[in-house]
């Protein structure tokens, strides 16, 4: 299966193999996606850049598996008593009803259930997406001459892409944040278990722009400064009072993530914060996030645990954790 992620800033493709009991990376492709502000309609040069990419890479290939993500996703945590399939179904959407401000009735919605809270007790996670988001990426698929196989959601994506390729995560609690150009997945698991997810308007691009507030340059300037210790050095930049004044509604979210698990019992403490996504490449990241909330912060790249042709850039390994997540749902760890 082809994994595809559409992201604001990159498009990236995957394809990996099984070899006994690790997964071998086929091919990964990246490239730059269209700025949503082009003149020319942006699925127009969407679906162009996607074909060359597959036309190239995987030519042979017609099954993919695709996410959506951004704030239009509503994400909630149910705590249902334990029902059967049916009642439990309408036990869900009578609770989402009760929680979620946006019309259900024209939302794509599932769940599923995660950690078990006892014989009487359910944890449910709720997921409901746009139908408009829906068909729109669809459209893009099947207009290709693709068969969309799965479609899900970025932060389960990323989470999967951890659970499937991380032997250590058994023995670990750890907050997992996928940190890309303009928002974050939060998703806190415990011992190989997925207990709370979050989606957070916060990427990248806010550390840019206030690179760019501070310069008083234009975005695409700061964009290049923000990639360059170079050039921090050369002009002075200190990039954790630049973290410091752009993260804090990220580094709350977080903070508040944590604190609602650990008060409902559904972990009991966090090993560590585990960062990837593209933003997690950006030198200090890591350490300002430990410094601040207290807690052993790392960068997550899942080519460190895959097989990886020499060819392939595996510093860039970061930026595939949804695409992988994606072309490695079907397969389960031997």
């Amino acid at each position: 299966m082809i994994g595809i992620d559409i992201g604001t800033k990159y498009i990236k493709i995957a394809r990996l193999e099984k070899k006994g009991a690790d997964f071998l990376v086929y091919s990964a492709a990246m490239c730059a996606a269209p700025p949503p502000d082009s003149s020319v309609k942006q699925d127009v040069l969407l679906a162009s850049k996607l074909k060359a990419m597959m036309k190239e890479a995987f030519p042979l290939n017609k099954s993919v598996a695709c996410s959506i993500g951004g704030s239009q996703i509503v994400a909630r945590n149910f705590e249902l008593a334990a029902l059967g399939a049916e009642e439990m179904e309408g036990a869900v959407m009578l609770e989402a009803k009760q929680s979620v401000s946006a019309d259900l009735a024209s939302m794509c919605c599932d769940f599923q259930e995660l950690s078990g809270q006892g014989k009487d007790k359910k944890d449910i996670l709720f997921v409901g997406a746009p139908v408009e988001l829906v068909d729109k990426r669809v459209r893009l698929i099947e207009n290709m001459g693709l068969n969309i196989e799965l479609l899900d959601i970025d932060s389960l994506a990323a989470v999967n892409s951890y659970l499937a390729f991380d032997k250590d995560m058994a023995n670990q609690s750890a907050v997992l944040l996928n940190i890309g150009h303009t928002y974050t997945n939060i998703a806190v698991l415990d011992a190989g278990a997925l207990r709370f997810i979050r989606n957070v308007t916060f990427g990248g691009s806010n550390i840019t722009s206030e690179i760019a507030a501070l310069y008083k340059i234009p975005f695409e300037a700061a964009e290049e400064i923000k990639k360059s210790r170079e050039l921090w050095e050369s002009i002075g930049l200190n990039i954790k009072s630049v973290l410091r004044k752009s993260m804090p509604d990220l580094l709350e979210a977080v903070y508040r993530s944590m604190e609602y698990c650990m008060n409902r019992k559904k972990i009991l403490n966090i090993d560590k914060i585990l960062i990837t996504g593209g933003t997690a490449s950006l030198y200090g990241i890591d350490s300002f996030i430990s410094d601040t909330l207290g807690i052993a912060t790392e960068r997550w790249n899942p080519m460190d645990h895959l097989v990886v042709d020499d060819v392939l850039r595996k510093e860039l390994g970061n930026c595939f954790s949804v695409a992988f997540g994606l072309a490695v749902r079907t397969w389960k760890r031997s």
